[in-house]
C-alpha cells in the first residue's frame, strides 16, 4: 500500500470484507491503523474471521509490524 489514506475499495479484497470493514467504519488504511481494538471488538458487526482477514491483508501488504506495535 503506497498511502495510509488510500481507500479499502481500491485493494482487491474480498466484497464481504469491505462491506464489514465499511459498517465498522473502516474506510482507509488509516482508519486501520488507528483502530480502537477494545471499542472495535464492541461493535455489532466485528467477528474474529473478519479480524483475521484483516491481519492477513496488512501483511499482505507490509503492514502487519507496524499494526501490531500500535495496537498488541
Amino acid at each position: 500500500m503506497t498511502t495510509q489514506t488510500k481507500d479499502l475499495s481500491t485493494l482487491v479484497i474480498d466484497r464481504e470484507f469491505l462491506d464489514r470493514s465499511y459498517n465498522l467504519g473502516i474506510i482507509t488504511v488509516e482508519d486501520i491503523m488507528k483502530i480502537n481494538l477494545p471499542k472495535l471488538r464492541k461493535k455489532e458487526n466485528f467477528t474474529y474471521l473478519w479480524y483475521f482477514n484483516l491481519l492477513a491483508l496488512l501483511e499482505a501488504n507490509g503492514l502487519l509490524d507496524e499494526f501490531e506495535e500500535k495496537h498488541l
